[in-house]
C-alpha cells in the first residue's frame, strides 16, 4: 500500500466560506436598495442599474396627487395649482367614459398589486425549500465528518490501536531478542532451545497479526480520508449554492419591493387624480343644473344635461379611485411589510448558513488534527512492514533445517486469516509459523538441529 499523505481538508471550506461571509456583510446593513447593488456587484459581476425613478411613467396629474399629500409646503402649493390647472382640460371634456376609465385603472392597479405579492411569496417559499434542503445536506455532512472523528479517535492515539500496535511489537521484539541468546549461547539443553525457538515462532505469529491490524487501520484511514474529503468538497458546494441562491433571492425580493414602492407612488396618485375627477365632475354638474333651470333651459337644457351626465360620471370616476387607492394602499402596506419580513428571514438564513460554514471548517480542522498524528505514526509501520517479511523468510530457512523430517514437509509460506467478529476485524495468525510452532512443539528436542539464529530485530526499528 502506498503511504498516507496528510491533506488540509479545512482549506477547502474556506473560498466558500469567504462568499457567504461577503453575503453575511451586505445583508446586515438593512437597506435594501444597497442590497441589491450590492448584490448584483458581487454575485454578478454587473454595475447596478438604477431603476427609472418613481412615478415617471405617471401622468403629471398623479405626480401632483403624491405631492398633494406627502409633498412640504411649497410641493403641496405647486401639486394643488397642478390639479387647477388641470381642471380646465376635464371639465371641457364633456364624455362619460372616466368612470369606466376609472374602473379599468383601479382594476389594473389592484391586479398589479396582487401579482407583485404572489411573486414575493412564490419566491420566498421556493427559496425557502431549497435552502432547507442545502441546510439538511450541510447537517449530514457534519454528522458524516463527527463521525469519522469518533472513528479516527478509535483508532489513534496515545491510547488507540497504533499506540497499542507498537508497545505490543516492542515486546514480541524482546522475545525474540531474549530467545536467541538461548539459541546462541552454546551452553542451553536442547530443550531449551527448543523452547526457545517455539517462543520465536510464536512472536513472529504475533507479530504478523499486528502487522496486519496497523494495515487495515491504515485502510480505514484511507477511506475516512476520503469520505472526508469528498464531504469537506460537498459542504463547499452546498455553501456556495446557499449563497448564490440567497444572493440572487435577496435581489429578486428587493426588486420586487421596489415595484412594490413605484406602486405605492402611483396608487396614491390616483388619489389626486380623484381630486381633480371629483372636482371638475361637481362644477360639471353645477353647470348644467344652471343650464337646465330658469328660463335659459330653453336654450341650454340639453347641452345642461351633458353637463350633468359629464359631471356624474366623472364624481363616479373619483369615487372609484379614491376607494381604489385607500383599499390599495392597505394592499400594498400589508404586502410591504410581508417582502420585509423574508428579506429579513432571508438575512437571517444568511447568518445560519454563514455560521454553519464557520463550525464545518473547525470540524475538518479538528479531523485534520486527529488523522495527522496517526499518519505519521503509521508512516513508522512501513519499515515494520518491510522486516516482517525479512523475519518471515529468515525463519523459513532457519527452520527448514532443525529437525531431519524432509524438505517438502518443511517448506510453508506465512498467511493472514482476516475475518469478521461482530461486524469489526479479527486477526488470527492460523500461518504456517503456527504449524510449524505445533510441529516443533510435538518434535524429539534430542533429534533436532539447532543453528545460530542470526536475524538481527533492529531492522524493525526507523532510523533516525
Amino acid at each position: 500500500m502506498a503511504p498516507l499523505t496528510q491533506t488540509n481538508y479545512q482549506s477547502i471550506l474556506t473560498q466558500a466560506n469567504q462568499q457567504m461571509q461577503q453575503l453575511m456583510n451586505i445583508s446586515s446593513s438593512g437597506n435594501w436598495e444597497e442590497i441589491l447593488a450590492a448584490i448584483q456587484n458581487a454575485f454578478q459581476g454587473q454595475a447596478y442599474q438604477q431603476l427609472p425613478g418613481a412615478g415617471k411613467s405617471i401622468f403629471n396629474i398623479e405626480k401632483s396627487g403624491e405631492q398633494l399629500f406627502n409633498g412640504d409646503a411649497n410641493q403641496k402649493a405647486v401639486a394643488f395649482q397642478n390639479i387647477l390647472n388641470s381642471l380646465t382640460d376635464l371639465l371641457d371634456n364633456l364624455g362619460t367614459k372616466k368612470s369606466s376609465e376609472a374602473n379599468k385603472e383601479v382594476k389594473k392597479n389592484d391586479a398589479e398589486i396582487r401579482k407583485n405579492d404572489m411573486e414575493a411569496s412564490k419566491l420566498h417559499q421556493t427559496l425557502d425549500s431549497k435552502l432547507q434542503d442545502i441546510m439538511n445536506q450541510c447537517t449530514n455532512g457534519a454528522k458524516t465528518i463527527e463521525d469519522a472523528i469518533k472513528e479516527i479517535e478509535a483508532l489513534g492515539g496515545d491510547k488507540g490501536q497504533i499506540a497499542q500496535a507498537q508497545a505490543d511489537l516492542e515486546q514480541q521484539l524482546a522475545v525474540i531478542e531474549e530467545n536467541k541468546i538461548i539459541l546462541n549461547n552454546g551452553v542451553s539443553s536442547p530443550e531449551e532451545k527448543k523452547q526457545a525457538l517455539v517462543n520465536i515462532l510464536s512472536a513472529a505469529s504475533a507479530i504478523n497479526s499486528l502487522v496486519a491490524l496497523v494495515n487495515d487501520c491504515k485502510a480505514q484511514i484511507e477511506a475516512k480520508n476520503a469520505i472526508v474529503e469528498q464531504t469537506s468538497t460537498d459542504l463547499a458546494d452546498l455553501t456556495v449554492n446557499a449563497s448564490e441562491a440567497l444572493g440572487q433571492g435577496m435581489q429578486d425580493m428587493a426588486q420586487l419591493m421596489q415595484n412594490g414602492q413605484q406602486l405605492t407612488v402611483k396608487t396614491e396618485a390616483m388619489s389626486g387624480k380623484a381630486i381633480a375627477e371629483t372636482g371638475a365632475g361637481e362644477i360639471q354638474i353645477g353647470i348644467g343644473q344652471e343650464m337646465t333651470s330658469g328660463v335659459q333651459a330653453i336654450a341650454t337644457g340639453s347641452e345642461g344635461i351633458k353637463y350633468i351626465m359629464s359631471g356624474n360620471d366623472k364624481v363616479n370616476a373619483g369615487a372609484t379611485l379614491m376607494s381604489g387607492s385607500v383599499q390599495g394602499l392597505a394592499q400594498l402596506t400589508q404586502s410591504m411589510g410581508q417582502m420585509n419580513s423574508y428579506l429579513q428571514y432571508f438575512a437571517n438564513f444568511c447568518n445560519g448558513i454563514g455560521k454553519f460554514t464557520e463550525g464545518a471548517q473547525e470540524l475538518v480542522g479538528q479531523y485534520d488534527a486527529t488523522v495527522n498524528p496517526m499518519i505519521t505514526a503509521i508512516g513508522s509501520w512501513e519499515q515494520v512492514n518491510s522486516a516482517n517479511t525479512e523475519l518471515q523468510t529468515y525463519l523459513q530457512e532457519y527452520t527448514s533445517n532443525t529437525d531431519t523430517k524432509s524438505e517438502s514437509q518443511n517448506k510453508w509460506q506465512p498467511t493472514l486469516n482476516i475475518g469478521f467478529n461482530n461486524g469489526k476485524f479479527s486477526y488470527k495468525s492460523t500461518n504456517n509459523l503456527q504449524d510449524k510452532q505445533t510441529e516443533i512443539e510435538q518434535s524429539d528436542a534430542s533429534n533436532m538441529q539447532f543453528k545460530e539464529f542470526t536475524f538481527d530485530t533492529n531492522l524493525f526499528k526507523v532510523k533516525q
